[in-house]
């Protein structure tokens, strides 16, 4: 299932018509107008902005490691120029358990600079169920984005 986001939106899971199991793999494309500044990019289960804990490695034309506590950490651009961005997102799902997550994102600068980055992070509410996947990004720009999820079979 595909969706268009801009700004903040969101994902109604749903909306998928069948149950999401144990996870979703959601690929996602866009770009950041970057407003003059840096942005991360993030995505909320639910959209709860609290309980997370989470890391991106970044490298490519700089590289730094940072941390963030509002949303699982997907990526952002740098030098306040616009980019285009990938991003692969693995979300686990299981209840009664923190909700973990992968992701490994690009992002393609106007300038052509590059930076890549590898973010591991988790929810820490383990008993809500989640029904969206909101995606926000945090600085003076706004993205637009198209996502895809994709569900594994359960067996």
């Amino acid at each position: 299932m595909e969706f268009r986001i801009e700004k903040c939106g969101a994902i109604d899971l749903a909306r998928l018509g069948r149950n999401i199991g144990t996870g979703v793999v959601i690929r996602i494309d866009g770009r950041i107008d970057a407003g003059g500044g840096d942005n991360r990019l993030l995505a909320r289960p639910n959209d709860a902005a609290g309980r997370y804990r989470g890391f991106a490695s970044m490298s490519g034309d700089a590289a730094t490691s940072e941390w963030e506590q509002t949303g699982l950490y997907l990526g952002r651009n740098g030098w306040g120029l616009d980019a285009h961005f990938s991003i692969s997102l693995i979300l686990s799902l299981l209840p009664d358990r923190k909700r973990t997550a992968f992701a490994i994102s690009t992002f393609a600068h106007a300038d052509e600079r590059v930076l890549g980055y590898q973010s591991h992070g988790f929810w820490a509410d383990t008993s809500t169920p989640i029904n969206f996947i909101g995606f926000w990004t945090v600085g003076p720009g706004r993205a637009v984005l198209e996502a895809r999820v994709d569900i594994p079979e359960n067996p």
